[in-house]
């Protein structure tokens, strides 16, 4: 059923999010908006929690300015029907001098009123930005493909393929499981494994080392000009405040070497109230010269047996992969993860966008 609403452009208004001058009724709208966009995205799934999505907005992204537009139509209702997010480092985070000339956006607008120039002009007003900010580049993903068409309109070069992978808790073989567990402590007999919810302080800075080394070895599309996710003591506790804030726990699984050193890790993400059913795999990997001993596939495996003795209200686990990182792909295949919906990210060079955007007017 097509429930697209002609969408008069004169009729709208764009305002900056301002947590401090907020409508009375601004968090109710809002979402309806976001709950209406996250039923279309994941319509089997339960809805966020209110209380954490209203925090998530008033805390923003560690280390980076974010500035959010939404769009209201008509001055009687003010009914929300997009939200438009533009980000930058800040100068003073540790990824500024790597990132200084990147910035990232999206862009989420009710299905309605999709298709008829209101991302165009949101889009214009991301670009003002990314040149008051001295930025040459922006990136963006998208699920949709009026989306990605959107992207390719506008010159934006297409930098990686992802897709977000189930794995639901009745269908994991634990037979497999049990098996890569065994085959990990024969291949590495003086290797441990520990975890933690918290960072311990002696550890933090390897943790920190080795995370910015395994996102930096992430394949994409784009290696020449991707963006370096660099992270810092300061960085990984601001991080953690903030899930605290949020009542999320995030639980890692190190292995750690006969020498001390730690050489690879899994970690997720859950909450006991908003969305207890979801798991989110985090961050998984295994240092280059550690490889080849099956301590990926070790660390996955006490991860789901703790995850089974540990989280009752579990019932699956989302992941998603680059679709060309084929080593965790295909650990992930033998896990018995399935393809859920893809997302494609786009690269653009301001120059190409300003000149497509100029023939267009």
């Amino acid at each position: 059923m097509n429930d697209t609403k002609k969408l008069d452009l004169t009729n709208i208004f764009i305002e900056q999010f301002d947590q401090d001058n907020l409508e009375v009724d601004f968090w109710e709208k809002y979402h309806v908006f976001n709950e209406k966009n996250h039923k279309e995205l994941y319509p089997d799934d339960s809805l966020p929690e209110r209380k954490v999505v209203e925090i998530l907005l008033k805390t923003g992204w560690p280390d980076y300015h974010v500035f959010r537009e939404l769009v209201y139509k008509d001055s009687a209702k003010r009914e929300i029907i997009a939200d438009s997010v533009f980000t930058i480092n800040r100068e003073d985070s540790p990824g500024y001098e790597d990132n200084k000339h990147n910035s990232y956006f999206y862009i989420v607008i009710d299905s309605r009123y999709r298709r008829q120039g209101l991302g165009r002009i949101l889009f214009k007003s991301t670009i003002e930005k990314v040149k008051e900010k001295g930025c040459k580049f922006i990136e963006t993903d998208t699920y949709y493909d009026s989306g990605k068409k959107f992207c390719r309109k506008f010159g934006g070069k297409l930098i990686n393929e992802h897709t977000e992978n189930r794995l639901h808790m009745e269908e994991i073989d634990w037979k497999v499981i049990n098996e890569w567990k065994s085959e990990g402590k024969k291949k590495a007999p003086m290797v441990v494994l520990e975890n933690f919810l918290i960072v311990p302080e002696k550890d933090i800075v390897e943790i920190c080392d080795l995370e910015t080394i395994l996102e930096d070895q992430m394949p994409t599309l784009d290696e020449k000009g991707k963006w370096t996710d660099i992270y810092t003591p300061e960085k990984k506790r601001k991080i953690e405040r903030n899930r605290q804030k949020t009542g999320h726990i995030n639980y890692t699984i190190i292995s750690r070497e006969y020498n001390g050193t730690i050489s690879g890790m899994t970690e997720i993400r859950y909450s006991r109230t908003d969305r207890p059913e979801r798991i989110k795999q985090g961050l998984t990997g295994v240092l280059e010269e550690y490889r080849g001993k099956g301590l990926g596939k070790w660390l996955k495996a006490e991860m789901l047996i703790y995850i089974e003795n540990h989280i009752p209200d579990a019932r699956f686990i989302v992941t998603g992969n680059a679709d060309h990182n084929a080593p965790m792909n295909s650990i992930n295949e033998r896990l018995g993860f399935k393809p859920y919906y893809n997302e494609s990210s786009f690269k653009f060079r301001l120059t190409t966008v300003i000149k497509r955007m100029d023939k267009m007017t």
